[in-house]
């Protein structure tokens, strides 16, 4: 016959003094006593502080910016798309992938014409669009609207590349 213990009689995890302890987790030779106590936070946050400015300054991370092309243009040579993208008209709508910070992507549509050109974040933010109407109709549990992109790294290995820093010229003028 087994020997059956009951859930009372289950041995339960003792709290250790380095788990009990009420200071916030840091590594342990900060722990000394001839150190005063505030120097295990002000470890903590001398690496916290500059990733969450990072973290702030650099997001939503632009990972790909497609342009949405009508239907006629499809399968045409490139150059029609540069004729295309340097005068494109006001319905002309770009997908912009960003990462957020923890590396989930997400995929925003709109028109180019609501980019507006900009120098925030200390000029890491070059594009911003007004989300203030679409955040307002999202349920509180979406994430708000892309407001600021940063696009400044230029045509890249891309074939055509040019279109979007065609479309940028574009947008930088009209602001």
């Amino acid at each position: 016959m087994k020997n059956k213990t009951s859930r009372v009689e289950t041995p339960r995890p003792i709290a250790t003094p380095q788990y009990a302890s009420k200071r916030p987790v840091a590594p342990a030779h900060y722990y000394a006593e001839d150190e005063p106590e505030w120097v295990a936070p002000a470890v903590l946050l001398s690496g916290a502080v500059p990733m969450i400015f990072v973290a702030y300054i650099t997001s939503p991370f632009v990972n790909y910016i497609h342009l949405r092309l009508p239907n006629f243009l499809l399968g045409i040579h490139a150059i029609c798309l540069m004729r295309y993208s340097k005068n494109p008209p006001k319905d002309a709508q770009v997908d912009i992938t960003t990462m957020n910070f923890v590396g989930k992507p997400r995929v925003t549509r709109f028109d180019v014409s609501e980019l507006k050109a900009v120098k925030q974040r200390f000029g890491v933010g070059n594009f911003s669009r007004d989300t203030k109407k679409i955040d307002a109709t999202r349920k509180w549990w979406m994430p708000k609207g892309c407001t600021v992109i940063w696009s400044s790294w230029g045509a890249g290995k891309v074939r055509e590349g040019e279109a979007w820093e065609n479309i940028a010229n574009k947008i930088r003028k009209a602001t």
